[in-house]
């Protein structure tokens, strides 16, 4: 397997057709395959990035991931290299499931610290790369409910552990501005019960980063708005006056833009 994967320099096709079989979960045990690896997990590790780089819809459901993560969780670490250097191959829009089966860590909780702290290191504009990563782990594959109780776990986790952090709650708050209110709800929850400075709470993406709409922006606005005011019974009392006003004020912007594009449409038919 070494001397196949030297030959990616001067064919990778050849290496991808060698090593296909390798990560189909229906031509083998990913299980098995890691044990067959398990006195050079490195040399799998290395087979496994090569194979993603240029094959990047192997293991779609990050079963392989997983199992090399149990075996090497050293293997994390890379794995945010990765993903911030090669983000075209290793983040592509369809990849939902692959990084949220590091959910299926025992020690799940130390495998996404890892993988969000060495990404902010490791990127030049954090804030701008490593939302999308985020997204990606916390994206989750339908009907997993211990997988839900997992990612809430994490979340609370690293958002009390690092609430005093401004630029990691921007990227954390990035990844999960795109993600259903509910889970955004409960985020912005635990922030505020760990840090009630109104000017941090201000730095947080609040609504989505991206967004489109087929005809009328109405409906987004008036869903967003819908999210802003369900934030408003968290703050009470004095200390959180300014948070209240700050979601007010958002809220009165959204409801022009409302009238403002009413308007638009109009004229546009």
């Amino acid at each position: 397997s070494r001397i196949i994967l030297q030959k990616s320099a001067y064919s990778q096709f050849m290496v991808k057709i060698y090593f296909d079989l390798l990560f189909n979960p229906y031509a083998g045990c990913p299980f098995d395959i890691v044990d067959v690896f398990h006195n050079d997990i490195h040399l799998l590790e290395n087979i496994y990035f090569n194979l993603l780089r240029y094959q990047s819809n192997s293991d779609l459901e990050g079963k392989y991931l997983l199992e090399i993560a149990k075996a090497d969780l050293s293997f994390v670490r890379r794995l945010a290299s990765e993903l911030v250097v090669d983000r075209q191959s290793f983040l592509r829009p369809d990849l939902d499931n692959r990084y949220s089966a590091l959910f299926g860590l025992d020690n799940f909780i130390e495998a996404l610290d890892i993988i969000v702290v060495e990404a902010i290191q490791k990127s030049e504009y954090p804030t701008l790369t490593v939302p999308g990563i985020i997204q990606k782990m916390l994206t989750l594959p339908e009907n997993e409910a211990q997988l839900v109780e997992r990612r809430e776990k994490w979340l609370k986790l690293f958002i009390f552990e690092n609430a005093q952090s401004s630029e990691t709650m921007e990227c954390l708050f990035g990844g999960i501005s795109d993600l259903p209110f509910d889970l955004k709800r409960g985020c912005v929850k635990f922030f505020i019960d760990s840090n009630q400075e109104i000017e941090a709470f201000k730095n947080l993406p609040l609504l989505p980063r991206y967004y489109s709409a087929l005809g009328s922006l109405v409906p987004v606005y008036k869903e967003w708005i819908a999210y802003l005011e369900s934030l408003l019974p968290f703050f009470h009392g004095i200390r959180f006056i300014e948070h209240k006003e700050y979601i007010l004020d958002r809220i009165e912007f959204l409801n022009q833009r409302i009238i403002e594009t009413e308007v638009m449409d109009i004229v546009e038919k």
